[in-house]
């Protein structure tokens, strides 16, 4: 009798500890929610703009080699002789090779559509006719071996003659100058600086008007929005036109403003 008083004495005991610790539990948890709540409701976004005005300091030409051969070597041969030429000649303009890159390779095979031979049929008048002049088969007659290049050019003096270079090697597709800022991560980083310092001017502004104080930054948003915009400066070089005369493109060089945009938010007390 004795015994099976203990073990309910025990019981009860195991089962008020039990009740103690989940009543601790779950007001730890409830504190920690209302902590968290609070610091929500306790907090401000501000939002700032930058800006970093970039000269463009490189300049980017892409371009194709073409070659066409009844056999896909003897296409790679010749376009591979275009290329050591090529490249002969840009390092006597001083240009390095380094910044030259080859940017696709393709060999493809080369149709033509042919007329079939047909034999004539003669009609019921005694006229000679073809049953569908218009009848024709694709065949294969070579192959088309290309090859990409691009080329970055830091000295500006020097696109008149790689232009001119450009159009005697006869390449396809030729795209450029495209002027560009080199290091962009750099320009950016200088936009994303001026935008915290205003995000940073706003909320401290913001927090006097309220009546409140600022303690840490509890977030932090960052929307790029990048365009260029052209000055009035231009390169003027001179050129050979494809007959060969001498021609004087203006090359509007321009500007590149990086912008950024930033939200802060910050928690108050």
């Amino acid at each position: 009798m004795n015994n099976n008083h203990k073990e309910i004495k025990y019981i009860i005991y195991v089962g008020i500890i039990c009740l103690m610790s989940l009543s601790l539990f779950f007001l730890q948890k409830t504190f920690q929610s209302a902590k968290e709540t609070n610091s929500a409701e306790h907090t401000i976004e501000v939002s700032g703009s930058g800006e970093f005005v970039a000269v463009p300091d490189v300049a980017t030409f892409s371009f194709v080699f073409e070659e066409t051969a009844e056999k896909g070597e003897d296409a790679q041969q010749a376009l591979s002789l275009r290329i050591k030429t090529f490249l002969e000649k840009s390092k006597e303009l001083g240009i390095d090779e380094k910044n030259i890159k080859t940017e696709s390779y393709t060999i493809t095979p080369k149709y033509e559509w042919l007329t079939r031979p047909q034999t004539p049929i003669i009609a019921i008048d005694g006229t000679p006719y073809l049953p569908d002049p218009t009848e024709r088969k694709q065949v294969q007659v070579g192959f088309i071996v290309r090859q990409g290049i691009k080329i970055k050019l830091y000295d500006f003096e020097k696109i008149p003659s790689l232009l001119t270079l450009l159009t005697s090697e006869k390449v396809n597709n030729l795209y450029g100058p495209s002027f560009e800022v080199d290091d962009m991560e750099a320009a950016q980083a200088e936009a994303r600086k001026e935008a915290i310092i205003n995000a940073k001017k706003k909320a401290q502004v913001l927090a006097r008007m309220l009546g409140v104080k600022l303690d840490t930054i509890v977030s932090f948003y960052e929307n790029n929005n990048n365009y260029p915009v052209y000055r009035e400066a231009m390169l003027q070089s001179k050129a050979l036109d494809m007959d060969g005369g001498m021609v004087e493109p203006s090359l509007p060089t321009g500007e590149n403003t990086i912008s950024s945009q930033v939200t802060i938010g910050y928690s108050i007390r």
